[in-house]
């Protein structure tokens, strides 16, 4: 046959044919749960603005956020080892905020307005759980009944809250509703790449020792048979 080179050519167009259904199979199957595993809160957090932040000898990051007017504490790196956040218009602490740094050894809260009420409670535990030396410093400005109190010292009765176990445990929640979450996903990519290795297959006919043809019904088939 005049087309004979051509057969080494249509043998590995034949090998490389993959159903085209299967592979959009396997992009949507894939790909939506990767996209929300991607955006999952994740470590490696960047300095956060405005805040100035300095490397630490032997290791560690010295982020300093004092005076700045905030009223609420940014995402912080996990290397944070030294945290300035006092003169801002903090008042109060996201639950698990200064959980997420592995080597938080300084934090410096002084000269804030907080408000010991139920959304305090994450603050006051934290405080009671460190050795810092300014715990002293760091006192309710409202409400009435708890002003001028330590946060760490604050009672219930004080500050009109009756539910600080449940704002605790609200914490708690949150990272088994977000771990439960990844595991979810985790498990749709798992049963996705399972079921396509089973099902995504090369369909080749062997119909000479020396050629590889594709199936008659492939849309390929005709213009190869033609050749």
């Amino acid at each position: 046959s005049r087309f004979g080179g051509l057969t080494p050519l249509l043998g590995l167009r034949a090998m490389a044919w993959v159903s085209t259904a299967s592979t959009h199979a396997m992009l949507a199957c894939i790909g939506a749960p990767l996209i929300l595993l991607l955006t999952l809160p994740v470590g490696g957090v960047p300095c956060p603005d405005p805040c100035h932040c300095t490397p630490l000898s032997p290791g560690g990051l010295k982020v300093d956020c004092s005076r700045l007017g905030l009223r609420e504490v940014p995402a912080l790196p996990e290397n944070t080892s030294e945290l300035y956040l006092q003169s801002n218009r903090l008042t109060a602490v996201a639950p698990g905020t200064f959980d997420k740094p592995r080597d938080l050894r300084r934090v410096e809260l002084s000269n804030n307005p907080w408000v010991c009420d139920c959304q305090i409670a994450y603050l006051r535990q934290w405080l009671r759980g460190q050795e810092l030396r300014m715990e002293r410093k760091i006192r309710c400005s409202s409400p009435a009944s708890a002003k001028g109190k330590r946060v760490s010292r604050v009672t219930e009765e004080q500050s009109s809250c009756r539910g600080w176990w449940s704002v605790r445990c609200q914490h708690f929640i949150r990272v088994d509703v977000l771990l439960s979450v990844a595991a979810l996903l985790t498990l749709c990519l798992s049963a996705c790449a399972i079921y396509i290795a089973k099902h995504l297959s090369f369909r080749v006919r062997l119909t000479n020792p020396n050629t590889l043809q594709p199936p008659p019904d492939h849309p390929r088939a005709r213009h190869w048979k033609s050749l």
